[in-house]
Parts: structure tokens; sequence; C-alpha cells
């Protein structure tokens, strides 16, 4: 806070005002500021899944309602690509809950590497995602497709845990526009 006199300095009673106003407004800022945090860290937890911070099944779902919306009135389509794990309940089974929590977070992560500004990707079911692509023509939609599958198959992952050995993962994906 800077304050300056035009005519005569300030008297010793308007400098302690002014420090006190000057606490007041700093520490009411202090408060909006916090507030404003934690409702973001609120609203962060509320749409976004905890395991993977992709944005959860409600988050995704709305997403893509206003992506529709949006579509509507532009007449420009929609992509969607939906994706399942292949045979993730054996990861589990063999390999543990914990090594299989790893898997979601690393594909979850190079998905998220993958997808270009302004796409949706949400966590929909246990090992199920969707991907909502706006505006995205049937060519487009295809090529996000193979970009996805690919970042997951063409790397192993790292397992940790009973079994050290690394770990071939794909994805099925289906798609529609």
């Amino acid at each position: 806070l800077t304050v300056a006199a035009r005519k005569a300095p300030f008297s010793e009673l308007d400098k302690k005002f002014i420090r006190l106003f000057g606490a007041h407004l700093s520490d009411h800022l202090a408060g909006i500021l916090f507030q404003a945090k934690a409702t973001q860290l609120l609203i962060d937890k509320a749409t976004h899944d905890h395991l993977t911070g992709l944005l959860n099944r409600g988050a995704i779902i709305d997403h893509l309602g206003n992506q529709l919306a949006l579509a509507r009135r532009t007449g420009q389509a929609v992509g969607i690509i939906l994706a399942d794990i292949d045979f993730f309940k054996s990861i589990n089974d063999q390999h543990g809950h914990l090594v299989g929590d790893a898997v979601l977070r690393e594909l979850a992560h190079r998905l998220s590497m993958r997808a270009r500004d302004g796409n949706g990707l949400g966590r929909y079911g246990g090992e199920e995602f969707l991907f909502v692509l706006y505006p995205c023509n049937p060519q487009e939609l295809a090529a996000a497709a193979e970009r996805f599958r690919s970042v997951v198959a063409d790397a192993a992952f790292v397992a940790m845990g009973r079994h050290q050995e690394d770990l071939r993962v794909t994805i099925s994906l289906g798609t529609a526009t």
C-alpha cells in the first residue's frame, strides 16, 4: 500500500491510521486469497480422480455435454474415444493392486502427454478412459486414437512389487463422431 501527501506531511495520527488500514486491508486480501485457494482445491477434489489426476466420471460427462452443446451451435463434429485397458484384471491378480494402481497412474500420464489442448480426458470407470475431442473430424479422430494406442503399447510399464519384470500394457479403443 502506497500513500502520499499532497500538501502537508502526514501527522503521527495519519500514519497510525494508514498502518492500521494497511494491516486491515492486507488481512482482508489474505483471507480472500485463502478462500479462493480453498475453493479451487475443493473444486479439484470434486472433479478429478484421486488416483490418476484426470477428470472423474461426472466431470468428463459434463465436459462431453458442454462440447456437444457447442458442436450443435457451431456445426462442427465432436470426437469421442472410449478406451479400456486390456486384461487389467490379470495385472491386479498377478502383480497386486498397488502395481495395478501404478499402471493406471502411468497410463493416465502417458495419455495426458499425448492429449492436445482443449481435449477432455477422464477416467470413466475402473480401467476405462473417455476422451472428448472438439472439433474433430473422423480422420483426426482415427489419428488421435492411434496416437493414444501407441503411447501405451510402445513402451513397457515398469512393475514394482512381487514381480519386477516390465509389463506390456495395451488398450482397446472405440471411437465415434
